[in-house]
């Protein structure tokens, strides 16, 4: 029986695929994941967000294939319920109007969208990339990294950071000098900022959960 279900949602999006690829590529570009998106979503989803799931699981420019088209319209769908709750919570921070947060409250979005995996380096480099790191930032700058799962370099950080704390224990049972001091955590505290943020975004975390039933979702919708 669940041989048979997962030949059924094969086929579903191998015919969901071939009906898309008019011209008979081979290949979705980000216009056609748009469409086919529109149908399941009465919302928006921006065409970078797109590209930035079709690069993650295609590596690629364009969907290559049926079984990438499942998982890019998936984390299509994270991106997308993650966005809402972010879209609010920006408008909340964005206190002039202007379409536009302070550096100080777009980093606490990451802090908290990122948790423990927000990655500083990354932060830094995106600052320093722009003509005006101070200047306010508009969403359509930083929706991509947000909605981005981090991966290597903020995993090694927090193994790094896990060794330390463990190194810091065995110094005080064996009294060895040396022990190592974690830099980060001499970040002042933003707790009225990350209170505002945290109390909404928190439902945001639920969307990693929803990933794994999106596969059904996108199909029972575009069956409609």
């Amino acid at each position: 029986m669940i041989g048979d279900h997962l030949n059924d949602a094969d086929d579903f999006y191998l015919n969901l695929f071939e009906l898309y690829d008019e011209e008979k590529t081979g290949e979705l570009t980000k216009y056609q994941l748009e469409e086919i998106f529109s149908t399941i979503k009465t919302g928006h989803l921006s065409l970078q967000q797109i590209s930035a799931s079709i690069d993650r699981i295609c590596a690629h420019l364009n969907c290559m294939s049926s079984t990438d088209l499942k998982d890019v319209l998936e984390d299509m769908e994270r991106r997308f319920l993650l966005m809402q709750e972010i879209e609010w919570e920006f408008k909340l921070l964005d206190l002039s109007k202007d379409g536009t947060v302070s550096v100080d409250n777009a980093r606490c979005l990451f802090e908290i969208v990122h948790g423990n995996m927000f990655d500083r380096g990354k932060w830094d480099e995106f600052l320093m990339k722009r003509p005006i790191p101070e200047a306010g930032i508009f969403l359509s700058e930083i929706e991509v990294q947000l909605c981005d799962i981090p991966t290597t370099t903020a995993t090694s950080y927090k193994l790094q950071r896990q060794k330390r704390k463990e190194a810091a224990m065995l110094d005080r049972t064996t009294h060895v000098p040396g022990k190592q001091q974690d830099n980060f955590e001499d970040e002042q505290q933003r707790s009225m900022t990350t209170s505002v943020i945290g109390t909404s975004i928190a439902g945001s975390k639920e969307a990693d959960a929803e990933k794994m039933a999106a596969g059904n979702t996108v199909e029972s919708r575009l069956e409609k």
